[in-house]
């Protein structure tokens, strides 16, 4: 099937590699203006559409700059909300409003950072600096293509079950633009590894990298869950669940559930950022009601809708669980720390 989507998908891939190749060609030249900052802005991307684990990647560069004493702001364009322009995230913003994932930001940190959308994210990182100008370092979430912004550093994020490498240009794969470009990474980060892969198996995924990043260090980087919270009708975290998921991979939690005895009973697999509406969710109550001695668990990213006010009568009925994710090194942490260190001690002027 996948040589079958290859196949097909060859001719508009090729399409759509020249039309990328070219965009970034008018960048390097200086045809296109990029624009920097005086503080350090961070890049948070991928090459690939969804899935390699940027919000779990923001939320660790979150903890380690509030550590260092820095004043954080976070830009994103906010993904799948229903308003248009720039907005800041707060208590009274809504999945809907602002994205599932800013606002998942925005409710583990609160006020000790600043969280924004705006699909222009030059214009947004400006507006932040001229209200916050005691703001030192910006995280732009999902800017690897946005190139109107010149990053002090990027951070390219491959998955480990499907790296950059092994795949292909949209529409035969899932690269927003050619492997190539992995070279304006500062750093790449294989995330939702194994923490146990062995030193022969971290040197050949190196390896294959380096032959598009050149010598960018590569650190490795796996997926820690930590212990279920309820959101909904009072209940004992059991071993049985109904799981829903509106994740792009929901593989590595299976994984984790499989290896923890948890029995999943039922799956609901939905499209990455999917938007629940009542009758899905009268859906899931009568799905759940068919099931015998089981909870629902979903994630943190579908708790920020499936959990909002508007489903208060839904939530009363069933016992409801997320699954808070953590991004988590197991050897290379020191080492990417303080490649953080230096990469935020420089600086850009505009």
């Amino acid at each position: 099937m996948q040589l079958l989507r290859v196949l097909i998908g060859a001719p508009f891939s090729f399409v759509w590699l020249c039309i990328t190749n070219f965009r970034n060609f008018l960048y390097d030249a200086g045809l296109f203006k990029s624009t920097g900052f005086s503080i350090p802005v961070i890049c948070v991307g991928n090459l690939a559409v969804g899935g390699t684990g940027k919000t779990p990647t923001i939320n660790f560069l979150v903890k380690f700059l509030l550590t260092e004493g820095k004043q954080v702001g976070i830009v994103s364009r906010g993904y799948g909300r229903r308003s248009k322009g720039f907005f800041y995230v707060s208590e009274e913003s809504t999945a809907a409003s602002v994205g599932d994932e800013p606002l998942l930001l925005y409710k583990r940190w609160g006020d000790r950072v600043v969280v924004a959308v705006g699909e222009r994210r030059l214009a947004a990182i400006r507006t932040m600096r001229e209200n916050h100008p005691g703001m030192e370092v910006i995280l732009m979430d999902d800017g690897y293509q946005h190139r109107s912004v010149q990053p002090t550093a990027s951070l390219l994020l491959t998955s480990f079950q499907n790296p950059f490498y092994n795949d292909f240009v949209m529409p035969s794969g899932t690269l927003r633009e050619g492997r190539r470009w992995a070279k304006r990474a500062a750093m790449v980060v294989v995330t939702k590894a194994d923490p146990g892969l062995e030193a022969a198996a971290r040197s050949s995924i190196r390896a294959k990298i380096e032959r598009y990043a050149g010598s960018t260090p590569v650190f490795f980087s796996s997926i820690e869950y930590g212990t279920p919270i309820s959101f909904g009708k009072e209940a004992v975290y059991s071993s049985r669940v109904f799981l829903i998921t509106g994740i792009a991979n929901p593989y590595p939690l299976l994984s984790y559930l499989k290896g923890q005895g948890v029995e999943v009973v039922c799956h609901w697999a939905k499209a990455d950022h999917f938007t629940y509406s009542r009758h899905e969710m009268e859906l899931i109550i009568e799905e759940y009601q068919k099931l015998n001695d089981c909870v629902i668990l979903t994630t943190e990213k579908d708790f920020m809708k499936m959990g909002s006010a508007g489903f208060k009568e839904f939530l009363e009925q069933a016992p409801f669980f997320y699954i808070p994710v953590e991004f988590s090194f197991s050897k290379e942490k020191e080492n990417f720390e303080a490649s953080l260190r230096k990469t935020i001690s420089k600086n850009r002027e505009g």
